[in-house]
């Protein structure tokens, strides 16, 4: 399978295309996504945001997934006065705190739930 996706990131629109072996999406991905192997024994799937997805198989994808907007931000103040910014975005949650990059859970997280 051959998946092109536009990335437009720092503003500049660009696309790439990704080959491999389509595979089951893992579990902890919460939101639309294809799974394609990457050949690499590092990191052996490559996870797609569906709404990225211009092409399979050169193939125009015309209809779009669309996520409901339920995105919601809290600055939370931590016990050291420092000031957090979570996101809660349906199920994906994250915190702009240290601990939260090294574990992918924090009391700010927990807090606001």
């Amino acid at each position: 399978m051959i998946v092109t996706v536009k990335n437009t990131m720092y503003g500049q629109i660009k696309q790439f295309s990704y080959e491999g072996e389509e595979v089951s999406v893992p579990k902890w991905v919460d939101y639309p996504a294809v799974a394609l192997t990457t050949g690499d024994h590092k990191f052996p799937v490559r996870i797609i945001a569906r709404e990225h997805i211009v092409k399979i198989n050169g193939d125009v994808v015309k209809s779009k997934v669309v996520i409901p907007a339920t995105k919601r931000q809290f600055q939370v103040t931590g016990t050291n006065g420092n000031t957090y910014v979570v996101t809660v975005d349906g199920a994906y949650k994250s915190c702009t705190c240290s601990g939260f990059q090294f574990r992918r859970s924090c009391k700010h997280v927990v807090g606001v739930e």
